[in-house]
């Protein structure tokens, strides 16, 4: 389960980077890699299912926050994990 950790983090470094360009800085923890490696991982699909799961848990709240706070007022976003979901704060 360790290196499925790993892969959420290389997936959400790149979320991270794609943000940074649009001078929006990312943070999270361990408890989010390690969360999103034990609900996305499947015995059948392995990590396949990761990019899937951090598009519709994480991006898709991403993308809601920066429509209602307006992306002009965003400077960071901070993701943590909060009764086993994804929780999004902006301007933390």
């Amino acid at each position: 389960e360790n290196n499925f950790v790993d892969i959420a983090g290389i997936m959400m470094g790149k979320l991270a980077d794609h943000l940074a360009e649009k001078g929006i800085t990312l943070t999270y923890d361990k408890d989010v890699l390690s969360h999103i490696a034990k609900c996305a991982y499947s015995e059948k699909y392995g990590a396949r299912n990761m990019n899937r799961y951090i598009e519709r848990n994480v991006e898709d709240k991403i993308a809601e926050a920066l429509i209602e706070h307006d992306i002009n007022g965003v400077s960071s976003i901070c993701i943590c994990v909060q009764n086993q979901t994804i929780e999004i704060a902006v301007n933390c």
